[in-house]
């Protein structure tokens, strides 16, 4: 990784989770499409999940371009595994460079932790293609796993391994 948390031309910075930017992410988990199931779909909820979330230690977050996004590595198991979330709202962030900046983040940060494995879930569609580009693998579907404005939609679960990043 580049200095000042940095990767080439999109900056993956150190997610600081000032009151503002936990407020626009909350509205953003409530409002948009596919990013949280019904059941987790409430104001106070969502910002208990968030304080354990940021409050953990142990946890990474960083921002993308500006506030245009967020990703993180969740529940870190050093010589194990981790979880990933990923949530880009900015549509300018997509294309080749950013597929090629992930990709080194996730090294790195496998590699930082020894990591054998990486997991993350999503219903949307977009973002299991995505995925796959970069190499991950879907482990499973779980037919209306996921549940957003009572429309029911498959969750695929995702991974990648360290065998498997280039």
């Amino acid at each position: 990784m580049a200095q000042n948390g940095k990767v080439g031309r999109v900056i993956f910075t150190k997610f600081n989770p000032t009151e503002d930017k936990i407020k626009a992410l909350s509205k953003k988990l409530m409002e948009e499409p596919l990013y949280l199931t019904d059941e987790f779909r409430d104001w106070e909820l969502i910002h208990k999940m968030l304080f354990n979330s940021f409050s953990d230690a142990e946890n990474i977050y960083y921002e993308m371009g500006d506030f245009g996004g967020i990703l993180g590595f969740v529940n870190i198991v050093p010589s194990h595994k981790a979880d990933m979330v990923f949530k880009i709202w900015d549509k300018e962030i997509w294309g080749l460079r950013f597929a090629k900046e992930l990709k080194i983040l996730i090294k790195e940060t496998m590699e930082k932790y020894d990591l054998k494995r990486m997991v993350t879930e999503s219903a949307d569609t977009k973002v299991v293609k995505f995925a796959k580009i970069l190499g991950w693998k879907i482990e499973g579907r779980f037919k209306y796993g996921f549940k957003w404005d009572d429309k029911l939609y498959t969750l695929h679960r995702i991974r990648i391994i360290r065998e498997e990043v280039i």
